[in-house]
């Protein structure tokens, strides 16, 4: 029984594994990439090829505009969920 209950939790995880690389694949060649490319174009830098990506720019992201850090110079520090982040 415990062979059983291992393999199925395999299968789950193999699964969860397969579905997660899918859905970052598809995300990247529909938004991510071609958003990245066109901010390059424009000349923007991480920040600004960042905002094309996404339809809103949060409190960690404000943040580094507000700061003139458009760059994205470390060490940089930032909350999400209240939760620290931090690149050295």
């Amino acid at each position: 029984m415990a062979s059983a209950e291992n393999s199925t939790l395999d299968w789950r995880s193999a699964y969860a594994y397969i579905f997660r690389k899918a859905q970052d694949t598809a995300r990247d060649r529909v938004y991510f990439d071609p958003a990245v490319r066109l901010a390059k174009l424009d000349g923007l830098g991480p920040l600004g090829q960042f905002v094309y990506d996404t339809s809103r720019v949060d409190t960690a992201q404000r943040r580094f505009l507000d700061e003139g850090n458009l760059d994205l110079r470390t060490p940089l520090e930032w909350q999400v969920y209240g939760e620290t982040y931090k690149v050295p």
